[in-house]
């Protein structure tokens, strides 16, 4: 896959092998944040106090703050304090899809305890939501089977008066049939019970 170019200009990758800190920081001004964490990672590889100057100016100007976060890990990597100290305050802020997963994995990779056990309660969270989707899902399906049963009920309560056959039969019978019928609508009743959400 080809990387971002800039009206023409040289590719991320050209750039980076140039060693052209300007032509990356232009890029910096683009829109589309995959491109700007592209340039940060290029940006990142590039020994010079120019590159570092760059990514001081991502972490402390990019509106995006994933952007921000992947610039902090770029600093943090360097040595610089600014870096490590936007990534642990970032272990507190999952505004942003994959920022707290981003920081943790850059604290870990420094060798940073605290990056390692944010990890560890990512991954926990993510089999407890995993845990509550599956359990949201049941209880949608026994919300509609119960709503059916209810629906069904009276219906065949309707029946079974309705039957001749039943009516002139034994009254044992009948009243069983009915009986039958209504158990439907009160399981419907406990399933819709059930599947009420739980504060």
């Amino acid at each position: 896959m080809a990387e971002p170019t800039d009206s023409g200009s040289a590719g991320i990758s050209e750039l980076q092998e140039r060693g052209d800190v300007e032509g990356l920081t232009r890029l910096l001004e683009r829109p589309e944040f995959a491109t700007r964490v592209a340039v940060v990672h290029a940006l990142a590889k590039l020994d010079s106090p120019q590159a570092t100057q760059a990514l001081v100016s991502v972490f402390d100007g990019d509106l995006l703050q994933f952007v921000r976060t992947e610039a902090a890990a770029a600093l943090a990597e360097r040595g610089d304090p600014r870096g490590k100290e936007d990534l642990l305050a970032a272990l507190d802020d999952d505004s942003e899809f994959g920022l707290r997963r981003t920081a943790a994995a850059a604290l870990a990779a420094l060798g940073d305890s605290r990056g390692t056990q944010a990890q560890e309660e990512i991954r926990t969270d993510d089999a407890l939501a995993k845990v509550e989707q599956s359990t949201a899902t049941w209880g949608r399906k026994r919300l509609w089977v119960g709503i059916i049963l209810l629906l069904v009920s009276p219906v065949l309560i309707l029946a079974v008066l309705s039957n001749n056959k039943l009516m002139s039969g034994s009254a044992t019978a009948w009243g069983i049939n009915v009986a039958l019928a209504a158990a439907v609508g009160i399981v419907g009743i406990i399933l819709v019970i059930l599947a009420r959400p739980r504060g």
